[in-house]
């Protein structure tokens, strides 16, 4: 059973946005997996190395386009993304220094949310600001 399964309703209509968001989906139910399985522990550390790689170059990407098309909403989305960066480098942290009681449960359940509301909030509005412009 997955956390959470992509839909097309996730959709930014940038294949390579929508397949990076398919991996870090795919992250996450690994994790939770994982930790369904008693093997968190062992898993979280590169997890969360594979999640804090994957968002800065996905991140990049983005923005990128974002700013080559003067999406105006684009500091409020590179906050966004900002501040996922800080949180999960925050729980490799935790992670470092032994802080590890419930911290699979804690990083599937904040992914969750965060993953969800941004895909379906900041990058599906940036999907329907790009398909105006034809630039997807």
């Amino acid at each position: 059973m997955a956390l959470i399964d992509w839909t097309e309703k996730m959709s930014v209509g940038v294949a390579q946005f929508d397949d990076d968001h398919k991996q870090v989906i795919g992250l996450l139910n690994g994790l939770f997996e994982d930790a369904r399985a008693g093997h968190a522990k062992e898993a979280i550390g590169g997890i969360l190395d594979e999640l804090i790689g994957y968002a800065r170059s996905h991140f990049a990407a983005e923005e990128k386009l974002l700013r080559d098309f003067r999406y105006p909403k684009l500091i409020e989305h590179e906050k966004e993304h900002q501040a996922l960066i800080v949180r999960v480098l925050q729980l490799r942290e935790d992670y470092l220094a032994g802080i590890d009681s419930r911290l699979s449960l804690e990083l599937a359940a904040f992914l969750k949310g965060w993953l969800v509301d941004h895909i379906l909030g900041a990058d599906r509005d940036y999907g329907g600001y790009l398909g105006a412009l034809n630039a997807r």
